[in-house]
């Protein structure tokens, strides 16, 4: 049963919470509430709350390695109608169902903290709150624009890290 958030991300979750900290956006992905353009420690709980109640669909209290899958599948279809909206292209490399599940693997298996092939909330909140002290360079408890700034230039270096990478694997 143990298979990878990122966001995030169901935490987001994994994969999808350094994201979720780094921009400010929609309804559950939208962790400053208040809409001050600061995030706090309190707003991040408040999302990975509700992003892990509404990944945990049997609400038994755990997100299983299956429930974790179907709500990344989900999100990536989310994040595909949106960006078709915007008039975006879809991703660069399209997510085959192989890849996909090899992707959410190993998020699961990084967010299963204690290798018992469920994800509780307790877990959610620790990797949350590791991303959330890496945003944070100050240090005052809050994200604040010019460190979401500081993020997303990280993880477009990141990114483009590895695309080069890749591209150097298939020449």
């Amino acid at each position: 049963m143990k298979s990878t958030l990122m966001l995030g991300g169901v935490v987001a979750a994994l994969a999808l919470t350094t994201p979720a900290i780094a921009q400010p956006r929609g309804p559950h992905g939208n962790p400053d509430a208040n809409g001050d353009g600061v995030v706090t420690v309190s707003e991040i709980n408040a999302s990975i709350a509700a992003r892990f109640a509404e990944a945990d669909r049997n609400n038994d209290g755990a997100i299983t390695q299956a429930e974790f899958e179907a709500e990344l599948a989900e999100r990536a279809d989310r994040m595909k109608e949106r960006a078709e909206e915007r008039g975006r292209k879809g991703p660069r490399r399209e997510l085959t169902p192989e890849r996909r599940e090899r992707m959410a693997a190993r998020m699961f298996e990084r967010a299963d903290t204690d290798g018992d092939g469920q994800i509780i909330l307790a877990e959610m909140e620790e990797k949350a709150l590791e991303r959330f002290a890496s945003v944070d360079t100050n240090g005052d408890g809050q994200i604040d624009a010019d460190e979401r700034k500081a993020q997303r230039a990280k993880m477009r270096d990141r990114m483009k890290d590895m695309r080069e990478r890749r591209a150097d694997r298939s020449n």
